[in-house]
Order: C-alpha cells, then structure tokens, then sequence
C-alpha cells in the first residue's frame, strides 16, 4: 500500500471520498416510515440531487392515479399523476411505476439531503490507530446491528479502492485537499444549504408566471405541478 502514517490513513476511512459513495449507493439520504398501500419496491429507484429539500414528506394517491406530495411544516404541494416523475419540484429523481400503489395509497418518508445524510454517518463512525500493531480500527454506533456490519464492509471496501487510487507522489496533497473538505467546506456549506432550501420553499409555496398555478384543484401531466397548498 502508498506509505503513509496511521493517522493518515484514518483520516482518509472518514473522508468524503470515501464516506459520501457509501451514503449514495447504500441511500442513507432515505428513511421510510409508515407504508399504507405502496410497495416498497416504489423506494427502489429514488435518488436525490444537488438541489433536494430535505425534510418529511407525505405522498397520498387519490383515486384515479393522481397524487399529493407535501412537505412538513410547509404549505408546499405538488400534484401530478402517477406513472411518472414524482417530487421534482423537491429535487428528487424518482419515477416509480403506477403499479406499486394502490388506491388511496398513503407513504411517509423523511429525506436528508447529501451533506446531511454523510455528517450522520461520519458522527456515528470511529477510527482508532494503534501506533504499536500498525493497524487501525474502525466502529460504527447505528440503531441496527446488522446494518451496522454492513455499512461497515460498504466502507471498508470504497476505503481499499480510495487507497488503491492514490498516488505515493500526491498522496500527502491529497490528504490534505481531503482533510480541509472534510473539516471545512461541509461547515461552510450548512448556512448556505439551509437559506437554499429556505428559498426552494419559498419558490414552491409561491406563485410564478408559467410553472405555479394557484388553486388546490391537481394538474394535468406526468411530471407534477405545484401548487399553493
């Protein structure tokens, strides 16, 4: 392996590099609750994007095929019809098939946003060296046992291909750039992320020439339209 000191390598286990493909592939960034109606195989192909809202939402079909998507402790709404792309307006990608929700489906489900989904997890994480053995180990503190294992492998193998990645001549500059990612930028993102979502809220409660449409009445099309709820 690249020759690098025991604390080092630990830093790199809780980088970004490696803690946030964890987060995206094992979508850590979504927490389902209470299912009435809906398989869960609908979750099977949500992803969440750069602009996401995070919070918690209420999904509810009406019948016919059409939907409510709210979000809490807002009067932010998007209705659309089944079949096609569902929360949009909220920065999701997620288009599950009409078939998995029966009428008068009801979903809840919280959604954290990158940034928050990574801190979770690298809060839960610890990384010791033991200078005497060169080695290092790592603990996961996670409600669930077995999803705890399994986080834990998930990391352990994105570290070994992170480490595999880096190049002797480059790997203390890398450290560093990973370092100051990991200590800086996610702070300095927070305050940002938090007005951004403010002002996402807002565009959504608030009505705009050619995509909101005041009323309450649900709107034609697949992809959902907003309206002030």
């Amino acid at each position: 392996r690249p020759a690098l000191a025991g604390e080092g390598w630990s830093s790199v286990f809780r980088s970004n590099a490696v803690v946030e493909p964890v987060v995206r592939d094992l979508k850590l960034y979504l927490r389902s609750g209470q299912l009435e109606g809906v398989d869960a195989r609908a979750f099977d192909n949500f992803r969440i994007g750069e602009s996401t809202v995070g919070g918690q939402y209420t999904l509810e079909v009406e019948p016919g095929g059409a939907y409510v998507l709210s979000l809490a402790d807002t009067s932010a709404v998007e209705r659309g019809e089944l079949g096609g792309a569902i929360g949009e307006s909220f920065g999701f990608d997620w288009a599950p098939p009409a078939t998995l929700f029966e009428d008068e489906a009801r979903a809840s489900f919280n959604v954290l946003t990158t940034r928050q989904a990574v801190m979770r997890l690298r809060s839960a994480l610890s990384v010791s060296y033991r200078e005497d053995a060169g080695i290092f180990t790592a603990s996961l503190t996670w409600p669930n046992a077995e999803e705890s294992a399994r986080l834990l492998n998930a990391l352990q193998e994105e570290f070994i291909e992170t480490a595999t990645d880096l190049k002797n001549a480059q790997l203390r500059e890398t450290l560093s750039i990973l370092r100051t990612q990991t200590d800086s930028a996610y702070q300095r993102l927070a305050g940002a992320e938090s007005a951004y979502q403010q002002f996402r809220v807002g565009a959504i409660t608030q009505p705009s020439e050619g995509r909101l449409i005041p009323g309450t009445g649900p709107a034609s099309g697949r992809g959902g339209s907003i309206t002030q709820g």
